[in-house]
Parts: C-alpha cells; structure tokens; sequence
C-alpha cells in the first residue's frame, strides 16, 4: 500500500512540473463532468443548475412485454436489436447537460456547463423490418 501511495505521489509531483501548476492547483483535483471538455480550467468546468423541482414520479421498475420479448428463442440477431430499439420507448426520467463547445469570436470565454433534469418521452415514429426511427421529447414539469 505504501508503494502505491509513493507512486500515486510521484505521479502528482510530476504532472504538476508538467503543467507548471502552482502549489494550490496541484491540491485541486481535475474533474471531468459528463460532456466537458477540457479546453478550459478544470474547475470552471462544474456544472451549475438543476435547483428546480418538479412533480413526484413513480418509477415503473418491471421489465415490461417489450422488454421481455428480445428473450424469445429463435430471433436473427437483427430482429433482436429491433425490438431492443423498440423496447426504448416510452417515459423515462433523465438529466441532461448543456455545454459551450466552441466560441466563433477572438477572446471567447465558455460559460460553465448547466445540468437540469426533466421526463423524456421516446416515442415510436416508424417502425418497418430494416427501419426503427425514434422521437426522444423531453419535457419539464415545474412544481
């Protein structure tokens, strides 16, 4: 264990003479958030938001037929990734982030990333043997 921490220790001392961080910045972690990229300060990179609140749910946690079917014996492996795509539709709860990816003038500066929540309903739009196409809407109910 001691090993590790020694090695764990290095690596910090190293990477921190890399980047030419100060004593304070080597202290803070750098923290990847889903979707960030790292093309700005680590730090600025939290996301803000998702303080809403929005009406109690009641998760559904069965399985469901459709879900069920792609246990039928027999299906060609395209069949099975059908109905695996099929299954999908419905009511979900879901989070989602926003972030600045690209700025198109001198001096850009990316805001920092949102985080919100909301139910996301998948719906069935076309539904032929070599064709699924799915409609994803996410909507927000505020309390």
């Amino acid at each position: 264990m001691r090993c590790k921490r020694i090695v764990a220790a290095a690596v910090t001392v190293l990477i921190s003479l890399m980047t030419n961080a100060s004593a304070d910045e080597q202290l803070v972690p750098d923290r990847q958030y889903t979707y960030s990229w790292m093309f700005s300060d680590g730090t600025r990179m939290k996301p803000r938001g998702g303080m809403t609140r929005g009406p109690a749910v009641t998760l559904d946690r069965s399985a469901g037929s459709a879900w069920e079917s792609l246990r039928e014996n027999g299906l060609t492996a395209q069949e099975r990734d059908r109905r695996a795509i099929l299954a999908m539709a419905g009511g979900f709860r879901t989070s989602f982030d926003f972030i600045e990816t690209v700025g198109f003038v001198e001096g850009y500066v990316a805001d920092q990333p949102y985080q919100s929540w909301g139910t996301e309903y998948v719906y069935v739009v076309e539904n032929q043997p070599d064709f699924v196409s799915l409609q994803h809407i996410i909507v927000m109910f505020f309390e």
